[in-house]
């Protein structure tokens, strides 16, 4: 099994992880992108010279980290919109001893004639 991919795998979800510490300190949101290409490249690197899995083309590696870079800003972007619609999603099954605001439990008697 190429153990690259393995290291990415890993690699990505860290750089996301990394990307939020990043922001939690100050750094803009705009850099984030940025950020997340840079700590890629270097996965890449890291991953290439962790594995000692040969002579590399420069050119590939960077590829490589690029494409794990940009998987990390993806992997936040995408949470970030799934995070966005659930919470104007309206619940469609609230749990026990909720009640839709629509609805009653005991609807008032009709008025008395």
């Amino acid at each position: 099994m190429n153990t690259n991919a393995l290291f990415g795998a890993g690699a990505v979800p860290l750089i996301a992880g990394i990307i939020q510490v990043f922001k939690a300190t100050g750094v803009p949101a705009r850099l984030a992108p940025a950020i997340a290409l840079v700590l890629g490249i270097g996965a890449g690197l890291l991953s290439v010279w962790q594995t000692q899995s040969g002579p590399e083309p420069w050119a590939a590696t960077v590829v490589l980290g690029v494409t794990w870079g940009l998987a990390a800003s993806g992997l936040y972007q995408g949470g970030k919109l799934a995070r966005t619609a659930l919470r104007s999603t309206p619940n469609p099954y609230p749990g026990p001893g909720t009640v839709p605001p629509s609805t009653t439990i005991n609807p008032p008697p009709p008025p008395a004639k």
